[in-house]
């Protein structure tokens, strides 16, 4: 239920949800303009020119074990098929 009221609330800003890619399955918000620097066009035109997108992001912890609004700090464009998550 948390995640659904955090949901609303970071929508309401204008922040986008990112989920990383690490074992934990962890995911994040940043500002819909990062968002842009992390997704430059659509995920399936990404897949077919066979890049993906490597990024620095800065965050704090919050009290309930998530992440504030992260920040990009970098990105690569690496040449590599994305990886999709369900």
């Amino acid at each position: 239920m948390n995640s659904l009221v955090r949901g609303e609330f970071e929508r309401m800003f204008g922040n986008r949800k990112v989920h990383l890619d690490d074992k934990n399955q962890t995911s994040c918000y940043v500002s819909a303009n990062d968002y842009k620097k992390l997704e430059p066009e659509s995920v399936m035109a990404m897949h077919e020119k066979r890049y993906a997108i490597v990024a620095t992001l800065k965050t704090r912890s919050t009290l309930d074990g998530g992440c504030m609004v992260a920040i990009v700090i970098d990105t690569m464009r690496v040449f590599q098929e994305p990886h999709f998550h369900k």
